[in-house]
Formats: structure tokens, C-alpha cells, sequence
């Protein structure tokens, strides 16, 4: 089969399985990254999209720097405005790439094209990747792993190609390398794969040609380490989640479950929800004792397959080596992230791919008909289960009310389901999971902000100003700066909405409410000093 028809089955693989999410709406943080995100309404704006934090726009801090990321919805924006639409297409796109660039990589390690079709073609249609490609913030893991795998593929040609070729590979390994950077901070996995690669396929006695070529890579991975501790400081660990609170000792004894949970996802993807929090705080959990199991039979699979399967024994290297940043060693916003497998399924998927590839050479008659159909049934179970949950990213109140039934101790699920049912006009009910939100977290900002307008919808106003208060002083929360202040006007404080707006303005200079809010209190104070 050629590349032309293995890249049109993918791409129509991808279209099969995600056509259904390019009608989902904005949800979650994509108020704050798309919808309040002036940096991207403007190309004026790029020095701060380089120069700031990811939320910065939206009027949010945090610690991530993923620019690129937010380059993307620039171009979103300047096509479609606020139509969703194009952001999910633009989403779908960058889906379709990764899968076609993961054909590429995989069978060009693997000298097999069979298994690198359908690595990709099952990488396509996981039912685990919807938290990346149906969920338009989630954008941020398809561009890493986009140019993570093209600058992996780059690399892997520079020291057998002569001249301009291997200065061109090398430049252009280099240059994805730092795009992958700029998209998400966990590229910076790239050096240990690189390394790991040469461990798995370059003898020693040819090892010379690759020194300046791991050192190049090494010296960027460096670099960008010293400038973004520079600029932005050492990543605070500010999550409010289950893990991110626990002592180091929970945090190990969790690891086991984690692990086992994110293969257990790879292989029957049933549940799909996001949010996941949980700990386990002693060695009898059977999560811990099965987990122990598990690191054995994976150390002794390692050694069988660096002797006898460099190929599996790289792919299993690659999902372990990625799935290391996500276990929580150092602590996270939660305990799993379906997308924080989207890297990782790439090594996991070309592992078990191979292994079933060589079954199905390899094997008796009777073998290569329960490969075939094993192949088949999956394919057949992945594909409806990723357009269902597809289905569930398009109603954002069916969303949130599923994935509370599995994680009914999150506050943001709790929190954006107030959201939806607020907007709606359920007002009672949207008190209720605010009031549910702050009860599990009562240092959220965003919470109380969003439990105060609705008090403050009620007439309960005192009430609703304290909240506000606590968003302000817990968080700097922009919105409630607007909200604090258009209650001290209502109710003819002026003096103290001026002092709570300029505060607010000094943070967030471009807000339009907070400008707008200030200029009515100065214009009651008698004042037109706007700052």
C-alpha cells in the first residue's frame, strides 16, 4: 500500500471518529483562552503572548508558558472570530498530522510499515485521546506531540545523511524541537528519548558521529530551562488537588494505581471522565501489591526485549520514559489526565502493535485468525466509544453531570456545571454546586466569585461581597474585581468601588469592565483621573 493511501485511511479514520466533536461549544478553560483571551483578538499583542504566562490574557496567572499554544487560537481567531467551529477543526487537523507523522516515525524504527499503519490508525481512533483533540484547550498536546515526533524523526536521520541533508535534518530537528518547547513545557522530554534511542540502536564503536548532535540538544533543553526559571521563576506547585496536598510518602504510594489505571485506560477505555482524584495512603492498598507485580514483570520484559527486540524494547522505553512526568513525582493539578497519555499512547500502541505484527507472521494458522480478529474487534470498539463520548463534549451540562458521577469530590466539575445550569437560568441549582465547589475547596477563587453572583441575583448582598472578597484576596480573580465593584456602585459606595477597580486595573489594565466600572465610580466621585 502506498503512503498516499495509508495517509487518506487515516485521515478518514480521524474524520470517522471526531467529525461529531467539530459542533461542541467552548467549555471550560476555554473561557479564559479563547473567549476572555484579548491576546489573541489582536496581532499587536504577540510580544505578550512570548512574554507572559499562558492564562495571562485572559486575566488569569499561572505558571504554564505554552505561547505557541496560544498562537494557534490567534490564527483561529482572526479566521472564525468566536465560532467554535474552526477551533475544533484546527484541533482535528493537528490530530490528523501527529497520526500521519507517528506513521512515518514508527515505521521508519520499526523498518515495518504494516506496524507503523497501524500504530497510527489505532492512535487515530483511541477513545482516550478525546480529552486532547474534542476539548479545544486540550490543543496544547496534539501541537507538542506534533512537533516532538517530527523533530524525532528529523533527528534520526542527520548522521546517516551526507552534507547539506544532515545539516538541514539537524537545523530542522533543532528548530521542531524548540517548537514543541513553546507549545508545552513536557517536551522537554525529547533529550532523555534521544538519549534512550541512541542506547537502543547506536553501537558504541558508532557513537562518535552522534556526540555533537546529543550535546546540540542537550545545550537547547539547558537554555530554555535558564531562561524560563529566569523569566517566570521555578514552577510554584499552586494546585489545590488531592495529590498536590498530599505528603511525598502518598504521593509514592500512589504511583502504583496511577500507573496501572492509565494502562488499564490504553487497553479498555470504559469510564472516560476528567478530573481524576485519589491517593492511596498505605502499602496494603492491592492497588500497591499489584503494582509492585507489574514493575517486576515490566523490568523483566525490558531485559528480554533488549536482547532479543530492540524495536519493543524501545517502544515500551518511550511509554514509560513519558509516562514518568505524569505520575505525580512531582505533584500535578490531579492525580491522572486522560490527556496526559497522548505522548505516551504512541509508545504503547507501536509496542503492542509490533508484537501483534509479529504474532501474526510469525504464528500458526489459528493465530493470525484470532490477531486478525482481535485487530477488528478493537478497532470496532474504539471508534463508537470515541464518537459517545464525542457526543457528551458537545452538551457541556450532560458533560459535567457525567463525569461528576465519577469524580463527585471535584470542585472544578462542581463549579462548571454551576456555570452551565447559571446560564441556563437554574439559578438555585447553580448555587448549590457553587456552595458544593467552595465546601471541597475552600481556597477556589473562582467559586466563590461564581457563588457571589448568584447571592448577589438573590438580593443577598452582603453576602455576595464577602465571596468577592475572598476571590480577590484568595486569588486576584479578574472577574471579581467587576463584580466587587459594580455591588459597591449598586448599593452607593463609591469611594470603595474606585479603590477596589484601581487595584483591579493595575493587575488587568485592558479589562473593559474593570475600566468601565472605575470611569462610573470616578464620574460619581467627581473625578476623571482614569489610570
Amino acid at each position: 500500500m502506498r503512503n498516499s493511501s495509508v495517509v487518506l485511511i487515516i485521515i478518514c479514520a480521524a474524520l470517522l471518529c471526531y467529525a461529531n466533536a467539530l459542533g461542541a461549544p467552548f467549555l471550560w478553560d476555554d473561557e479564559v483562552l479563547i473567549i476572555r483571551n484579548h491576546y489573541i483578538k489582536n496581532f499587536t499583542y504577540l510580544r505578550e503572548i512570548f512574554t507572559t504566562t499562558h492564562f495571562q490574557g485572559g486575566g488569569e496567572g499561572g505558571n504554564f508558558y505554552r505561547p505557541l499554544q496560544i498562537i494557534s487560537y490567534l490564527f483561529d481567531y482572526t479566521l472564525w472570530k468566536l465560532n467554535p467551529f474552526g477551533y475544533h477543526l484546527t484541533n482535528l487537523i493537528l490530530h490528523c498530522l501527529v497520526g500521519i507523522v507517528a506513521y512515518f516515525l514508527i515505521s521508519k524504527i520499526s523498518a515495518d510499515r504494516l506496524t507503523g499503519f497501524l500504530s497510527a490508525l489505532f492512535f487515530m481512533v483511541h477513545p482516550v485521546h478525546t480529552e486532547a483533540v474534542a476539548y479545544i484547550s486540550g490543543r496544547a498536546d496534539s501541537l507538542t506531540a506534533l512537533f516532538l515526533l517530527s523533530a524525532f524523526l528529523m533527528f534520526i536521520k542527520i548522521p546517516t545523511s551526507p552534507g547539506k541533508k544532515r545539516k538541514f535534518y539537524w537545523v530542522s530537528a533543532f528548530l521542531l524541537y524548540i517548537f514543541a518547547l513553546l507549545s508545552k513545557e513536557s517536551a522537554l522530554i525529547f533529550s532523555f528519548l534521544i538519549f534512550f534511542y541512541g542506547l537502543c540502536f547506536v553501537p558504541k564503536k558508532k557513537i562518535k558521529p552522534w556526540i555533537p548532535i546529543y550535546a546540540s540538544f542537550l545545550l537547547l533543553s539547558v537554555v530554555y530551562v535558564l531562561i524560563r526559571v529566569a523569566i517566570f521563576g521555578f514552577p510554584q506547585i499552586t494546585s489545590l488537588s488531592l495529590i498536590a496536598q498530599a505528603p511525598a510518602l502518598t504521593r509514592l504510594l500512589t504511583i502504583p494505581k496511577i500507573a496501572l489505571s492509565y494502562l488499564g485506560l490504553l487497553i479498555l477505555p470504559i469510564h472516560l471522565h476528567m478530573e481524576r482524584h485519589f491517593l492511596v495512603n498505605n502499602m496494603a492498598d492491592p492497588y500497591f501489591r499489584l503494582g509492585l507485580v507489574v514493575l517486576f514483570f515490566t523490568v523483566w520484559l525490558l531485559k528480554l526485549t533488549y536482547r532479543r527486540w530492540r524495536s519493543a524494547f524501545f517502544y515500551l522505553g518511550w511509554f514509560i520514559i513519558t509516562l514518568i512526568p505524569v505520575l505525580n513525582l512531582v505533584p500535578l493539578n490531579a492525580t491522572m489526565a486522560e490527556h496526559w497519555l497522548y505522548l505516551p499512547a504512541v509508545g504503547f500502541l507501536a509496542l503492542a502493535t509490533t508484537a501483534g505484527v509479529k504474532l501474526f507472521r510469525e504464528g500458526s494458522e489459528k493465530t493470525k485468525k484470532i490477531i486478525l480478529a482481535l485487530t477488528c474487534l478493537l478497532f470496532l470498539f474504539y471508534c463508537p466509544r470515541t464518537i459517545m463520548r464525542n457526543f457528551q463534549w458537545r452538551n457541556p451540562l450532560k458533560l459535567y453531570a457525567h463525569d461528576l458521577k465519577y469524580s463527585p469530590k471535584s470542585f472544578i466539575l462542581h463549579n462548571n456545571l454551576g456555570v452551565e445550569l447559571f446560564r441556563w437560568g437554574e439559578i438555585e441549582g447553580a448555587g448549590r454546586e457553587f456552595q458544593a465547589a467552595v465546601a471541597l475547596s475552600p481556597r477556589y477563587a473562582t467559586s466563590h466569585n461564581n457563588l457571589g453572583v448568584v447571592l448577589e441575583n438573590q438580593d443577598k448582598i452582603e453576602e455576595a461581597i464577602a465571596h468577592y472578597q475572598a476571590a480577590i484576596q484568595l486569588n486576584n480573580y479578574i472577574l471579581a474585581f467587576g463584580n466587587l465593584g459594580r455591588v459597591y456602585l449598586k448599593t452607593e459606595q463609591p469611594a470603595k468601588a474606585a479603590a477596589v477597580l484601581e487595584k483591579g486595573q493595575k493587575l488587568y489594565p485592558d479589562d473593559p469592565e474593570i475600566i468601565y466600572h472605575l470611569s462610573r465610580a470616578y464620574k460619581i466621585l467627581g473625578t476623571s483621573d482614569l489610570k
